[in-house]
C-alpha cells in the first residue's frame, strides 16, 4: 500500500478532480501490476480513447458501443476519463488506468448491474482473473462483515461471489484487450472472444435495493445508480 498516494488522492477527491484520476491513482495505492500480466499490461501503455456517451448511442443496436452508451445513460454515468497529467504520471503503470477506464465495461460485458451484489460480482470477476484490489482470499474474510452491513443481501452477494470467480477464472484477460477498438462490434461476439458465456450470465442474481449503499455514494456525494442488469 502506497499511503503518500492514497492521501493524496484523497485531497485531490475532496479538491473535485475528474473521477478517472480519482480512480487510477487510489487503485495504483493499493498494489503494484500482478507479474503474471505483467508483459500484456505493457502492451496497453498510453493507450487511452476518449469516448463520448452520444457518439456510444449512436452506434449499431447490439454493438459493444451501444451497449455501453445505453448503460451509461440508463444509469446517470459518464465514461471516466483520465486527464492528460494523471496519464503522464502513470505511463509506465497502464494497469492502474485501463482498470480504472474499463470498470464500466466490464459490468456491460460481464452482465452485472450496478447495484451491490453486482458490483461485488464485477469485483470478484476481477479477482478471478488475478487483478482485483481485493483478492478471492480478502474478499471470503470480508464475506461475515458484509453480510452484517448488507442485511437482506447476502444471497445476492454470496452467489454472485461465486458466479464472478468461477466467470473470471474462465474468460481471458479483459484488462489486457484493447476493448475500445471493439466498439463496433456485436457484443455477443465481444463476449465469445473473451470466453464469456450465456450460461454464465444467466446464473447472475440481480441486486435490492440498498440503504447502506445509497448512504454510502451520497457520503461521497454521488448518487447511487439504480440496479439495472446490462
Amino acid at each position: 500500500m502506497q499511503w503518500s498516494l492514497y492521501f493524496e488522492m484523497m485531497k485531490k477527491f475532496r479538491d473535485g478532480a475528474p473521477l478517472g484520476d480519482v480512480a487510477t491513482m487510489k487503485f495504483a495505492a493499493f498494489g503494484d501490476t500482478p507479474e503474471h500480466v505483467r508483459e500484456q499490461m505493457e502492451a496497453l501503455a498510453g493507450y487511452a480513447p476518449p469516448l463520448r456517451t452520444d457518439a456510444l448511442l449512436a452506434m449499431s443496436p447490439g454493438t459493444l458501443g451501444r451497449e455501453y452508451g445505453e448503460f451509461l445513460k440508463r444509469n446517470k454515468l459518464e465514461h471516466l476519463a483520465v486527464s492528460d497529467d494523471v496519464k503522464e504520471r502513470f505511463k509506465d503503470n497502464p494497469y492502474a488506468i485501463r482498470y480504472t477506464l474499463t470498470h464500466d465495461l466490464h459490468h456491460v460485458i460481464t452482465g452485472f448491474d450496478t447495484g451491490i451484489a453486482g458490483e461485488l460480482g464485477v469485483a470478484a470477476f476481477s479477482a478471478g482473473q488475478g487483478v482485483g484490489i481485493v483478492s478471492e482470499r480478502v474478499f471470503r474474510r470480508l464475506m461475515p462483515l458484509y453480510s452484517v452491513l448488507l442485511i437482506g443481501h447476502g444471497t445476492e452477494i454470496r452467489h454472485n461471489f461465486r458466479v464472478g470467480l468461477e466467470m473470471g477464472r474462465e474468460a481471458s484477460l479483459v484488462i489486457g484487450e484493447k476493448l475500445e477498438d471493439w466498439l463496433d462490434v456485436p457484443l455477443s461476439e465481444v463476449r465469445a472472444r473473451l470466453g464469456i458465456t450465456d450460461v454464465r450470465r444467466a446464473e447472475i442474481k440481480k441486486s435490492k435495493p440498498s440503504r447502506f449503499a445509497k448512504w454510502l455514494y451520497k457520503a461521497f456525494g454521488q448518487e447511487l445508480p439504480m440496479p439495472d442488469a446490462a
